[in-house]
């Protein structure tokens, strides 16, 4: 729950800061925002498919790397917050492109379901990761590591299903994409 709520935080954040991004890092953002609209309009399967596994895949790996490490405790929050910023500055991007009706519904029928349900394994791989690298300073300060053998497999296998799951969410984007993209 609470990597959630950080990550609806981040989400909250990121679509009410758009506004006062500065000029460089709003050009950014307006350039890769349209790059991310022109393959889901063009209807580039391909293309759609590789952006979004690698996307999904550096999160995905950030994190298990982090779990491994004692700044994960810090790190992984901070990650579930600028995912959510990430994402509310794209949403609010594409709305200011393409209008708020335009918007919503491209959103509605293209983006949504995909981003919701890679957030969904990207926080599920978060709470793995959080809870090894609490047993690891929880091990560092002396209080024992009793579990962190079983927690950091259990950490790899989730990593790696998740992995794998992230392939049929972007497989499914790809579908989406394909049928619902050329509309716009």
């Amino acid at each position: 729950c609470v990597m959630g709520v950080l990550y609806l935080a981040g989400l909250t954040a990121g679509s009410l800061c758009t506004q006062a991004l500065r000029e460089p890092l709003l050009t950014y953002a307006c350039y890769f925002a349209s790059i991310d609209l022109g393959l889901r309009t063009t209807g580039n399967g391909a293309m759609v498919f590789s952006v979004g596994f690698l996307s999904l895949f550096c999160q995905l790996t950030l994190l298990f790397i982090a779990g491994f490490c004692v700044l994960g405790v810090g790190l992984i929050p901070v990650t579930m917050l600028l995912k959510g910023a990430g994402t509310g500055i794209f949403t609010a991007l594409l709305y200011q492109q393409l209008g708020p009706a335009k918007g919503l519904l491209l959103q509605g029928l293209v983006f949504w379901l995909p981003e919701t349900l890679g957030t969904l394994l990207v926080i599920a791989l978060s709470v793995s990761a959080l809870q090894v690298s609490c047993g690891l300073l929880r091990c560092c300060l002396g209080q024992g590591g009793a579990g962190l053998g079983a927690a950091s497999r259990r950490l790899l296998r989730r990593y790696l299903t998740i992995n794998l799951v992230s392939m049929l969410v972007c497989g499914l984007s790809v579908v989406l994409t394909l049928v619902f993209g050329g509309l716009f």
